[in-house]
């Protein structure tokens, strides 16, 4: 099992005449989508090079680096958007590109919406119509998504 370092550091505002709790929660809360946009980047990241190398090793000498994909590929999270762009290596007996990461974490094709960002929209779909939660949610998280995908996703989890 390969294990996976992240070094972090936190500067918050400290207020000299005593600290209150609602002070510390709201810039805890400020800084929630940063560290869980910024831990997800270093996890991806360090996932990425993990594959990159497994395939250098498997055959030495056919894989090579082909930067990265030009334009992010998009993930809407409980937080709101994640972008990456994903590394690319070059095959050179077959001249195909790959994208190790997408293999190596199983990243559907054609899928944007992780099912825990949908989990607020689908209890509520029991109270309210698909478009109506599908608002809310977005109210709420700031995600969008249409109510025909939170149909298929609610579906694929309840059933």
């Amino acid at each position: 099992m390969a294990e996976i370092v992240i070094d972090l550091k936190l500067k918050l505002n400290i207020p000299e005449d005593g600290v209150k709790v609602n002070n510390l929660l709201y810039q805890l809360r400020k800084f929630m989508t940063e560290l869980y946009f910024g831990i997800l980047r270093a996890i991806f990241s360090a996932l990425e090079e993990q594959a990159i190398e497994k395939l250098k090793r498997s055959s030495p000498g056919r894989y090579v680096r082909n930067g990265r994909r030009s334009s992010g590929r998009q993930i809407r999270t409980a937080y709101g958007l994640f972008q990456y762009r994903l590394a690319r290596v070059l095959d050179k007996e077959t001249r195909c590109t790959l994208t190790p990461l997408t293999q190596a974490i199983e990243l559907p094709r054609y899928c944007r919406h992780v099912k825990e960002a949908a989990e607020g929209a689908i209890g509520l779909v029991c109270h309210l119509s698909y478009r109506k939660s599908v608002k809310e949610m977005e109210r709420i998280l700031g995600t969008q998504m249409s109510k025909s995908t939170l149909r298929e996703t609610g579906a694929r989890v309840w059933w």
